[in-house]
Formats: C-alpha cells, structure tokens, sequence
C-alpha cells in the first residue's frame, strides 16, 4: 500500500502499521488512522489539508473537515450555510449506519451528470459501510461537486 504526504509517495506495509499510535513521514508528525483500505495521517498539522474528526451525531459540515461517520443511526450532515468557492469536506462511513448529506434553501450537489434536488429536499445518502465522498464549492453558499467518491450512494 501507498501513502502520499506532501506529494511524497511512502510505501507502507498495513500488517506493520498499528490502527491506532503515532508516525513520522518526511518530518510531517501526526496521528495513525487506520480502517480497511484507508490510512490518515490527522492531526499532523499540514498546511492546506483538512483536519479529521470522529463523529457519531448529526451536525454541520465545516469547510476544511474530514468526517469519520461511527454512528449507530442515520447521522445527517448538513451543507455549510456559508462557503467560498473551493472550499472542500470529506465524509467516510466508519459504522452500522449511514450518513445523509443534507442541503439547505438554494443549494444542490453535482456528481457528473446527476444532481440533487435544489433546496431542503435535495440529499445524498451512504448505502453501505466505507462510503466516502469529497465535495467541493462550486458556486459561494450553493452548489458543491463531487470531485472523489467510493462506494454507493442515494442522491435525490
């Protein structure tokens, strides 16, 4: 397996790397993350990079953030009210149930040639564990694009 840092490629054996603990590559330090087929580097403090937080209730998305979603029932993340164009979330699907990525007044989500609804009944859905998706602000406070995905989804 592979790990980028700083746009350097470090090959890295998984059986070797501890799910939880501490690593340093390239003088970057910072939390291990590992589940499956994902490692993160958090808490590292790498300028430009979105900093990963667990979370297990429904809130708001915040420009900058990367979700870990271990939630026991459906987990709704709400759009930012407020984003600039190229502002960017991640949201991963870590537990039994699914994430819901809702829009309010006006906004809406591209992925290729599907989009969601305009407005509050527009939304996004994980279908199944390990569910990630990357959006990114196209239009200031309105519309986000999918540039990175795995996994299925709902989008209505």
């Amino acid at each position: 397996m592979q790990v980028t840092v700083r746009n350097e490629v470090v090959k890295v054996a998984v059986g070797l790397i501890p799910s939880a603990g501490n690593a340093s590559w390239g003088g970057i330090t910072g939390d291990i993350y590992q589940q499956a087929d994902l490692i993160a580097l958090i808490n590292s403090g790498i300028t430009g990079g979105l900093q990963w937080v667990q979370i297990q209730s429904s809130q708001s998305a915040q420009a900058g953030f990367g979700y870990f979603v271990n939630a026991n029932s459906l987990c709704s993340i709400a759009l930012p009210a407020s984003s600039t164009v190229g502002s960017r979330f991640i949201v991963r699907r870590e537990g039994s149930a699914n994430w819901r990525i809702t829009q309010g007044v006006g906004q809406q989500i591209l992925a290729g040639d599907l989009a969601t609804t305009t407005g509050v009944t527009g939304r996004v859905e994980s279908l199944e564990l390990g569910c990630t998706i990357e959006l990114v602000c196209k239009v200031a406070n309105q519309v986000w694009t999918v540039i990175n995905s795995y996994g299925n989804f709902d989008m209505v």
